[in-house]
């Protein structure tokens, strides 16, 4: 459905109320896909489909992405004593 609507848009000949029209229908649909697919991770969850847990570390997950953000974080206004709080070795 999303393909026929961008298609849609492609047409010249579109007034600009039907290209704002469609662009809603572009960004219901989207928003209709996002509930769709959280609330099949719920059913998922609920109904035990994710049999395996495991411990994850924060620290470990923090530490890489202050890695991949380290130059932007220095470059930002990001308070120096939040970058030399945690040790990116």
């Amino acid at each position: 459905m999303q393909s026929k609507l961008e298609l849609l848009l492609q047409d010249n000949n579109l007034k600009e109320e039907q290209v704002q029209s469609i662009l809603l229908s572009v960004t219901a649909l989207r928003r209709l896909s996002n509930l769709n697919e959280g609330l099949l991770l719920l059913a998922k969850i609920e109904n035990n489909q994710y049999e395996t847990t495991e411990e994850i570390s924060l620290v470990a997950i923090t530490k890489k992405y202050l890695r991949l953000f380290d130059e932007f974080l220095k470059e930002s206004n990001c308070p120096s004593k939040l970058l030399s709080t945690v040790s990116l070795r």
